[in-house]
Order: structure tokens, then sequence, then C-alpha cells
């Protein structure tokens, strides 16, 4: 009787999954070095208000992380109300 090949021998490779982690880590950039990075200054000062944002015509040093931005503007809905 012929020997029948076992087929769970061979490595399954997902190639669609490794294209995509390639894909993914080649878009996030070298995150190696991301947590040896010192924390910057806030960019938004704690004593900001509404109309010093609204009179001001200079940017921002950096991007303002949304839940900052989003608590800052529920302070000032809270005031207003």
């Amino acid at each position: 009787m012929p020997a029948v090949e076992d087929d769970y021998d061979t490595l399954y490779i997902n190639y669609a999954a490794v294209a995509w982690h390639e894909m993914r880590r080649a878009w996030r950039g070298d995150q190696s070095f991301a947590s040896q990075i010192m924390p910057i200054e806030p960019t938004m000062s704690w004593n900001t208000s509404y109309q010093d944002l609204l009179s001001s015509k200079e940017h921002f040093d950096g991007p303002v992380p949304l839940a900052k931005m989003v608590e800052f503007l529920v302070k000032v809905w809270k005031k207003s109300s």
C-alpha cells in the first residue's frame, strides 16, 4: 500500500495578513523610539479663555488633542449657560 502524505505537516502562511502587517508598519512608521520621546508642553494654557482663542490670529504650536478641546468647550458651554 502506498504511503499517504500527511497534509498536517505543511506550514500554513497567511500572506494577506503578512502583507497587511507590513503595510500597517510602514504607515505607522518606526514606533521603537516613540516611548523615548519627551512629553511636550501643553498646546493650550490651562487659563486660556474662549475670548482669547477668538481674538488671537496665531496658530497653536502643535495639534490640540481632541479630548482637551472637548474639555475646554464643555467648560465654556457650562460657564455661558
